[in-house]
């Protein structure tokens, strides 16, 4: 009490010698604040700043280290309480704008310069004059993206349109955007408005600054919708609330961006929170507005009352006017634009039907194709019929899509004309529109699936390539289906339209049958044959001839193809020769000698003098690297070292022998050289043998025991062990003198067989042991036993055994890891909440034990032990709240009596220092209470700090003496003689 009241005594003389500092920075700082608190339902701000105010005008006499939190030293110079003193300290740095903190130094400063009140009036000030408009507005939203953050899509589905109709949704969207009235009222009356968004229309959001304006577009909207040219692609919400002032927030964020970088420097962190300020408010009151529509479109009665606020149900209305022969898919995600594995299916699908009317079922690449042919374009459309094993086209049978079918028909009529072209752009132009709506996929396969039934009618002139290079000029060609098929302009279907068709003007041509290639007695080498073939081919694939011509076409291909094999064949070993690599060996060069030797076929065209050319020059080619082989094989039967070198030569030289001796035409002195090497290497062996027997008989008994030894070191595991025996069997047999070691080599055996026993011993031992485990402890050693014998196991018979325990060791520990993580939930559960999610996980299948019946007894005990923890929370909690509400009301009570004396009291000092204490002790406890008491109690205890802080009021200069005089004499001294050295010390500064 009596340093709260030396606190009170130095808080007081701030204001008495405050002139004395006015030379100081934080001066005019300070009083500014003052001015701003004034009138506060509480002192706590003012006592606040006070106590900052003596912290910085002390200087060097008041410091604090950097970690130390600056909230400390201020609890000690005010005397509130800690969480008083937050509460001061937030309402003057974020309310007020008064202080702002340092959180690197933990340290709380008055605002130096400019704080964002002071911004906000320059910035005002600046803007005052400047004109805004709702335009701004509009742009605003547009720079934020608000539409990004409501509805958090700048995009809306038709979905009742796509689900009556089979669509993907990602395909029929309005793209959502906001105008003002003005720009709206433009938007309408401009089909160009339309040419401004991907979507299949606009979802439009009119805002407007005034509740007027609102209303009379609200007046006025059917009207306005009724005579706009794109009415049945845009659909309008109004906001049920008007702009306002929101144009002059803008302007005042605009205005405070614009500060340059120093002043912005300067400025600090004010400027960052009087941004965030204006940034937040604009940002909430946009979203408020979007969210709160009505919304109007053509025909939006037809939609029930119920549902026309619902923007989905509003666009779908819209979509099923514009559209009503909208190609079903079947709402099959794949095809939905520029979906990437339905671009390989509709590009594919297109591509077969381009080159023959069916496709066989064996070449889908993999079930998605099946199932997009399958559901759409068999089952919905009928473009297919599916037999057996293949789709076969034939025209649609569905309404919507022969309604298309036959626009194309209609568009490509010959009229009576022998031949008619047609730009493909007009056909994708009409298909792709209102009431067809294709997309490029779509529109693929029903042109692929129109051209294949009038194969025999028709041709496509195009570029060859999709994309050119700059500067590449590539000429367009007339091609038949299936050439156009053989090429890459349908792998992407997007493309096919977007470039092939669109960008490079690609054509419908109908006319008549092509004339018959020249006559095949014209013909008489080689490449003259190659070139009327594949104008045969190209004839046939580009026309459909009579039966005559065709037959003629096939007797002529037929003669000629096989005189351009025989050819081929004749020329194959050339090929051959071409393709051998550098190092190649006798094997792969033998066979070619007898082919290289042969005359060119007697056919009716002959081979190009380059083909005899080449032919000549393989040959040469061929007998140098026969030559060459030959006699590297000759050389080697000197340099032979060793008597596996040796054999592995002598049986290799007779089969290069056969091989020679199999060609007739080679020179005989091949083998006669290759017979002499194998003399040679005969003479080798005979010295090599002579070699190695030398004293081999010495040393063998010795290495067969030192091998023995060396096996019985080699048992770690059991099959080692096995292993080791099996060996030593076989290796004992080989003994010259077996009798010598016969002692030494049963000792090695017993101790290997005693190693097998004990470590099967070990393993039943674990079985055993696993019975009765019921602790993770116990288990962890089980297992780590078990770990150790896998070695010992393992590639023996007896593993499968031990494999079998592995799993009964995993179950059992996931059975006592549950069990004891609920354990340690126990020990741990310090609330009911906690003990009903343990309750939880025993009840339902979460917990998941294996073994349940083996430890159902123990979770039986765990749930109980919960439930009766539980049990003891509640009991616990309930009086917890009672002693707390019997002390609050007591509280309330004393605080009462204490009042009384300040009335009863006559003595003005004794009525003060009653109100101090009883303020002080309000001040410090009410937060402990104030939620624990009643209305009429809180309105009771305000009553009492009224006329405590009224009494202490009264007189500060007499509650200064009056708590000096509660001092004893040397203490009143002390007090005196601080005060006089802290004046001496600011007068002299």
């Amino acid at each position: 009490m009596l340093a709260k009241s030396i606190i009170s005594i130095l808080l007081s003389l701030v204001d008495t010698f405050l002139e004395n500092f006015s030379n100081y920075p934080v001066y005019n700082h300070y009083k500014k604040a003052v001015d701003l608190v004034a009138g506060a339902e509480t002192d706590d701000e003012l006592i606040v700043l006070k106590a900052l105010f003596l912290y910085e005008a002390s200087g060097e006499n008041l410091t604090k280290p950097d970690r130390e939190e600056h909230q400390d030293i201020l609890v000690s110079l005010t005397g509130l309480s800690k969480s008083r003193l937050q509460a001061g300290l937030d309402k003057l740095e974020k309310e007020r704008d008064l202080i702002y903190h340092r959180p690197e130094i933990k340290l709380y400063r008055f605002w130096e310069g400019i704080n964002p009140k002071s911004i906000q009036q320059e910035i005002e000030e600046k803007i005052k004059l400047k004109p805004t408009s709702i335009n701004e507005v509009v742009a605003y939203c547009g720079e934020i993206n608000i539409l990004k953050k409501y509805p958090s899509n700048t995009t809306v589905i038709a979905t009742k349109f796509v689900k009556d109709n089979k669509l993907v949704s990602e395909d029929w969207q309005f793209e959502r955007k906001i105008y003002s009235i003005d720009k709206f009222l433009k938007a309408l009356e401009n089909k160009r408005t339309l040419n401004d968004t991907k979507e299949k229309g606009i979802f439009a959001y009119v805002i407007a600054e005034t509740q007027e304006e609102l209303q009379e577009l609200r007046n006025n909207i059917d009207n306005y919708l009724s005579k706009s040219p794109i009415n049945n692609r845009i659909a309008v919400a109004i906001p049920t609330e008007e702009t306002g002032n929101l144009a002059r927030v803008i302007l005042k964020i605009k205005a405070l961006e614009e500060t340059n970088p120093t002043s912005q420097k300067l400025l600090g962190k004010a400027y960052e929170e009087q941004l965030q300020r204006w940034q937040e408010e604009a940002s909430i009151r946009l979203t408020r507005l979007l969210n709160n529509c009505t919304y109007y479109c053509v025909g939006i009665e037809k939609i029930p009352p119920t549902e026309q606020h619902k923007t989905e149900r509003v666009i779908s209305i819209l979509l099923q006017n514009l559209y009503p022969f909208v190609p079903p898919v079947d709402e099959i995600d794949k095809m939905r634009s520029d979906h990437q594995t339905g671009k390989k299916i509709v590009g594919w699908t297109a591509k077969q039907i381009f080159i023959e009317d069916n496709i066989s079922q064996q070449t889908l690449q993999d079930q998605s194709y099946r199932t997009v042919i399958d559901q759409i374009f068999v089952k919905l459309w009928g473009l297919f019929k599916k037999t057996s094993d293949k789709y076969i086209v034939q025209e649609p049978t569905h309404e919507k899509i022969r309604a298309a079918w036959d626009k194309i028909s209609e568009i490509t009529d010959l009229e009576g004309l022998p031949q008619k072209i047609v730009d493909l752009e007009k056909i994708w132009q009409v298909l792709s529109a209102p009431p067809f709506g294709y997309s490029e996929y779509n529109f693929t396969m029903l042109l692929a699936g129109w051209l294949a039934i009038h194969r025999k009618e028709v041709c496509l002139r195009g570029r060859v390539k999709l994309t050119t290079k700059k500067e590449e000029f590539v000429p367009a060609q007339d091609k038949s289906l299936q050439n156009w098929g053989n090429s890459d302009i349908l792998q992407n279907p997007t493309a096919f339209v977007g470039d092939w068709i669109v960008k490079q003007k690609s054509k419908l041509i109908r006319r008549q049958q092509a004339e018959m290639p020249i006559s095949v007695s014209l013909i008489n080498y080689y490449d003259q044959a190659q070139q009327y073939l594949e104008a045969v081919v190209a004839f046939l694939e580009s026309n459909e001839p009579d039966e005559l011509q065709k037959e003629e076409l096939t007797k002529n291909r037929k003669q000629m193809s096989a005189a351009v094999a025989e050819i081929d064949k004749w020329f194959q070993p050339v090929q051959a020769v071409g393709n051998l690599p550098h190092d190649a060996q006798l094997a792969a060069l033998l066979p070619l000698y007898p082919q290289l030797l042969k005359r060119s076929p007697d056919t009716s065209i002959l081979p190009t003098q380059q083909q005899r050319d080449r032919f000549s020059q393989a040959f040469q080619t061929v007998s140098n690297k026969i030559y060459q082989l030959v006699a590297a094989e000759n050389k080697r039967a000197e340099s032979l070292s060793t008597e596996q070198a040796c054999n592995a030569y002598q049986r290799e030289i007779p089969q290069i022998i056969d091989q020679i001796n199999q060609i007739a035409d080679l020179p005989p002195h091949l083998i006669e050289s290759l017979q002499n090497a194998l003399r040679t290497s005969n003479i080798r062996l005979t010295d090599i043998r002579q070699q190695a027997e030398a004293g081999q008989k010495q040393a063998e008994d010795t290495q067969i025991m030192q091998n023995i030894r060396n096996s019985a070191t080699k048992i770690k595991t059991i099959h080692l062990s096995q292993a080791a025996l099996q060996e030593i069997e076989n290796l004992q047999s080989r003994f010259n003198y077996p009798d010598k070691f016969q002692d030494e080599l049963a000792e090695i055996v017993q101790s290997i067989q005693n190693k097998i026993t004990s470590d099967r011993s070990s393993l039943a031992n674990l079985q055993t042991r696993l019975q009765s485990v019921n602790n993770l402890t116990e288990l962890d050693i089980i297992n780590t036993e078990y770990a150790k014998l896998d070695v010992i196991f393992q590639d023996s018979a007896d593993y499968r055994d031990y494999q079998e325990l592995q799993p009964q060791i995993q179950s059992l520990k996931h059975d006592l890891e549950q069990i004891q993580n609920l354990e340690i939930r126990y020990q741990q559960s310090d609330s009911i909440a906690s003990c009903n999610d343990a309750l939880a996980i025993i009840t339902s299948w979460e917990l998941n034990i294996n073994n349940a019946d083996r430890f159902q007894e123990i979770i039986s005990l765990l749930e109980a032990s919960f439930r009766h923890k539980i049990e003891e929370y509640e009991q616990k909690q309930s009086q917890i709240l009672q002693q707390k509400q019997a002390a609050a009301q007591q509280w309330v009570k004393d605080l009462e009596n204490s009042c009384t004396q300040i009335n009863e009291s006559l003595d003005d000092a004794e009525k003060l220092e009653v109100a101090n204490n009883l303020l002080e002790q309000i001040q410090s406890e009410k937060s402990d209470y104030i939620n624990l008491i009643s209305v009429t109690e809180t309105q009771l205890i305000e009553n009492i700090e009224r006329q405590c802080v009224e009494e202490r009021e009264k007189d500060i200069t007499n509650q200064i003496f009056v708590l000096l005089r509660q001092l004893p004499r040397f203490e009143q001294q002390n007090v005196y003689e601080r005060l006089g050295q802290i004046l001496s010390e600011k007068t002299d500064e």
